[in-house]
């Protein structure tokens, strides 16, 4: 069996057949954006690595693939360590696994990360404010006609319930947008009607959001803002996604020097903080610098895809049929 398995390993390495298996389905998955062949991609990647190692322990010995194996460990990590001292964060690289960025950053790109205050406007808050921006239960709307609505968890997840379709607060907020303003503490969401356009070249206009005034101060979304890199609590809706890749739209300071982040998908008809599911009741609140882990530098298309494969997540989830024609 030994001999036998030497022998089918041997071949595989030899022929480079894995590495032509591997490249094959990286690409069908690249181009067809199919789950089977990046759960193959992912096999194929561990498979390949097993069968190195296996042949090497069976030609040099183990005191030799040992040997090898740190001395190509130990060149990683300090590889890995030096970029992080260089660049003043804990992981220089992540990979963008969601359509929220397009189109300026597409699924299975790699980032490079560095540390340091990320580039947004600053707004100044009290330490008070925050708790009110953050309790979803509290959040109110206004429009005309209709006056000042209690809206716990926010107007877009309660409109796009098919249970409140038929409210005259939904048909406004469907129809005219515009007329409606989301009101969080100090924190006052504009909305509008918003043009998206999906691969078959077919628009259409959705409710969103980007304008938001704070204190009187109106900030817009736009491109020249830092991509940023944070984590959220297990206890939030973004929780259970991994790292969070968006951009920060402005920088709350409060008055004893805390720092917070209200962030936004260029993708995303809402900001991070107004987003929630009714499924598993949670939301989010603002970033804290705490979650902060870099701001993007740099990117790369393609080699995020492997991340992806090896961690199960084998496609970019929603919002990667259609994007926002301006933003």
């Amino acid at each position: 069996m030994k001999k036998e398995l030497y022998s089918v390993f041997s071949w595989l390495v030899d022929s480079k057949a894995l590495y032509i298996a591997l490249a094959i389905s990286f690409l069908l998955a690249l181009f067809l954006k199919s789950s089977l062949f990046g759960i193959l991609t992912a096999i194929f990647l561990l498979l390949g690595l097993i069968a190195e190692i296996y042949v090497g322990l069976q030609r040099g010995g183990v005191k030799n693939e040992l040997k090898e194996t740190a001395i190509a460990l130990l060149i990683a990590v300090v590889i890995w360590f030096g970029a992080s001292f260089i660049l003043s964060v804990p992981s220089p690289l992540n990979a963008v696994v969601s359509c929220s960025m397009l189109p300026e950053l597409q699924v299975g790109d790699m980032i490079l990360l560095q540390g340091g205050e990320p580039s947004a406007p600053v707004a100044q808050i009290s330490d008070s404010a925050i708790a009110k921006i953050n309790d979803r239960l509290a959040v109110t709307v206004s429009a005309p006609g209709i006056g000042t609505l209690g809206v716990p968890n926010g107007i877009y997840p309660y409109c796009t319930n098919i249970a409140n379709y038929n409210k005259p607060i939904c048909i406004l907020f469907t129809t005219h947008p515009e007329q409606i303003i989301e009101h969080r503490g100090p924190l006052d969401f504009k909305f509008e009607a918003c043009e998206r356009i999906n691969f078959n070249n077919t628009r259409y206009l959705i409710p969103c959001t980007r304008t938001v005034s704070i204190n009187a101060m109106e900030f817009k979304t736009n491109f020249s803002t830092s991509v940023i890199v944070y984590n959220a609590p297990r206890d939030q809706l973004f929780g259970a996604q991994g790292d969070i890749i968006h951009r920060v739209i402005v920088k709350l300071k409060t008055e004893n020097g805390s720092t917070y982040y209200l962030t936004k998908g260029d993708n995303n008809p809402i900001f991070d903080l107004q987003a929630f599911s009714s499924s598993y009741e949670l939301g989010n609140n603002l970033a804290p610098s705490m979650a902060y882990k870099g701001k993007m530098i740099a990117r790369h298309p393609y080699l995020g895809y492997f991340k992806m494969f090896l961690f199960g997540r084998f496609s970019g989830g929603e919002g990667c049929d259609s994007t926002f024609t301006t933003n």
